[in-house]
């Protein structure tokens, strides 16, 4: 069974402890990291459908090789194609990658934090001001672990971090078309992120499911489970 975050009780909390317009703080935080959640499922679903109606329209029977080089108004639609699937996976990365800064706003001021006699200024607040915070205190850093192992640790969202980084600062992240010419694949044709390296550190050539599917699972963990803790922290008076 999935356990999931009473937000209700959240919400409780919060304004018995501090108020409404600190629970208004924290709310718009929380929502956005739920959204962000939705942004991330519904632009990776385009991709999957957008790959399904290419391949089966375009695909079904000549190879990949003859398409891109075979006639005028064929060559359009299959730019057409990979400009759409770059454009949602981008937005995927994107607000997969948001989440932990938006996490880490709603346990700022889910606990209150921004009330603290020196907080911190609020262009500073990210996951990792905010996991020094909670570092601090030893009832807190269950809530630094959860953020933790998600925005630092995680080995799909370190992946699509540097993406995201990549897209932002240097370069689009390209999503390529990749076919399989020897029948041994399930599927003939995959979206996949070719390699790259970003700051020292070397990411192989990935399909766009493997990269994207388990940095999705953790953000929704990291989200689900730091809104748990929050509650938690209430529960034991240790806000």
């Amino acid at each position: 069974m999935t356990i999931q975050w009473g937000m209700e009780e959240t919400r409780a909390n919060i304004n018995r402890r501090f108020g409404t317009a600190q629970f208004k703080l924290a709310r718009a935080s929380i929502a956005s990291s739920v959204a962000r959640l939705d942004y991330a499922k519904y632009h990776y679903s385009e991709v999957s459908r957008l790959l399904k109606r290419f391949s089966k329209k375009y695909l079904s029977v000549e190879p990949l090789v003859a398409v891109v080089s075979g006639e005028v108004h064929i060559r359009r639609q299959f730019e057409i194609f990979m400009m759409k699937t770059n454009a949602h996976s981008i937005a995927c990365i994107q607000s997969i990658h948001a989440i932990p800064d938006l996490m880490a706003h709603s346990i700022y001021f889910s606990l209150g934090f921004n009330l603290l006699p020196q907080p911190l200024p609020p262009e500073k607040v990210s996951a990792f001001t905010v996991m020094d915070l909670l570092k601090k205190t030893v009832a807190h850093r269950q809530s630094r672990d959860i953020l933790r192992a998600f925005c630092a640790d995680d080995p799909a969202f370190r992946h699509v971090a540097a993406l995201a980084n990549i897209a932002k600062h240097r370069s689009v992240a390209s999503a390529r078309l990749n076919e399989d010419s020897t029948g041994a694949r399930e599927d003939r044709h995959e979206i996949h992120f070719a390699a790259f390296a970003y700051e020292g550190r070397s990411f192989p050539n990935a399909k766009l499911l493997t990269v994207l599917v388990p940095a999705f699972e953790a953000a929704s963990r990291c989200v689900v489970d730091s809104g748990i803790e929050i509650n938690r922290l209430y529960e034991i008076g240790a806000v």
